[in-house]
């Protein structure tokens, strides 16, 4: 991939300004901004700032005939960007990754994550929170689309999941996005769920409750695979997975949520080191898939690895800290910090993820390396 082949995956983006009071070009302000941000700059100071110092190198793929724009001008152009064209943009060029790079997905987590900085006190809510289509397999974020809060992640997925791929893969939800809708959408898509269930769904829940209880859990023996980890200071970690084919005993399920096929139960007892006793979680859910527990196992534990992706927007893009609200800037920055995370985890390379970040800034070849593949 080349300079001209990278603009081209973002060609849709409409420049929304007045022609006679353009100045500086629409995608020389993007990409500047994404290379900053790849560079580990956080703020529009610091992205103007990484601007004017690389100039040199960024005049190797464009004119930048004005220069490099000012921190209020750089906001206003990215907080003018349409989200919707974005999300488009971004779904394909990640679609475009992995069919050049031959990456393989089969199983995508659905997880939202809500950017603290942008919490509006007189509203008691972050205004923007985003929903995030994860490839478990590669580390890869294949898609992602803003809500205006939480609650509203249930009418958010199903069009999330019309934007990537679902045939042939698992999509796992949490409880949140456990519904009949959302099932018969991946179901359609010729794709299988696996959906926590909690007390959002009370006719579902009860029949764990009631069917599977700690007493019952010990004694079954059918269906079961269990993992016993030891931490670094002596915490103890016994992982037990259950699978139960899903009949009619259970209740009329099966006209409900389609394709309903096993009930999946999770537990985890933790110790910590020199206590005596320790503490028991129970974690149920539904599947259209037909597994076993082992298969069960390894899809419940790689949901989960979502929650490795908040992490490094939060530690190393310090997404959280950021209190842009301009606009759609919040939006579009959390997608272009998706972008470089996407990047980075693509370059062959020892190291943390950090460390590759601070590569990018200061060396240039390994800069053009991480943004084109070359």
């Amino acid at each position: 991939m080349n300079y001209d082949k990278f603009k081209d995956h973002f060609n849709i983006l409409s420049d929304s300004r007045q022609e006679r009071k353009i100045t500086y070009d629409f995608f020389e302000v993007m990409f500047q901004v994404v290379t900053a941000m790849l560079c580990g700059m956080k703020t529009w100071d610091e992205i103007e700032a990484f601007g004017e110092e690389n100039l040199e190198w960024f005049r190797k793929f464009s004119p930048y005939l004005s220069g490099i724009p000012s921190q209020d001008t750089t906001a206003r152009i990215v907080g003018l960007v349409d989200p919707d064209e974005f999300s488009l943009c971004f779904t394909r060029w990640c679609n475009d990754i992995q069919y050049e790079k031959s990456l393989e997905t089969n199983h995508i987590a659905i997880d939202g994550k809500s950017l603290k900085g942008t919490y509006d006190h007189s509203k008691k809510k972050c205004l923007t929170h985003m929903v995030n289509a994860y490839s478990v397999d590669t580390g890869l974020v294949l898609g992602q689309l803003k809500t205006s809060c939480k609650s509203n992640e249930i009418t958010t997925i199903p069009e999330l999941l019309k934007l990537i791929r679902v045939k042939g893969r698992v999509i796992s939800v949490d409880a949140m996005g456990c519904q009949r809708a959302i099932a018969e959408l991946i179901v359609a898509r010729k794709g299988d769920y696996l959906m926590s269930v909690k007390d959002n769904q009370p006719s579902l829940h009860k029949v764990f409750t009631e069917h599977f209880s700690l007493e019952q859990l010990s004694r079954y023996a059918s269906d079961s695979f269990e993992q016993e980890e030891i931490g670094q200071r002596g915490r103890k970690i016994l992982r037990s997975y259950i699978v139960v084919p899903f009949t009619d005993k259970f209740g009329d399920f099966a006209s409900k949520w389609k394709d309903l096929k096993r009930l999946c139960i999770a537990t985890t007892y933790q110790q910590k080191n020199g206590e005596s006793s320790g503490g028991l979680g129970v974690r149920y859910f539904i599947s259209s898939k037909e597994m076993k527990a082992e298969e069960f196992g390894k899809l419940c534990r790689g949901h989960w690895g979502v929650e490795s992706m908040h992490w490094w927007l939060d530690a190393v893009m310090n997404e959280d800290d950021s209190r842009i609200t301009y606009k759609h800037a919040s939006e579009n920055l959390s997608r272009i910090r998706q972008m470089c995370m996407n990047f980075i985890k693509l370059v062959e390379m020892k190291g943390t993820l950090k460390r590759r970040q601070l590569k990018c800034a200061l060396n240039t070849e390994f800069r053009e390396r991480v943004l084109f593949g070359t």
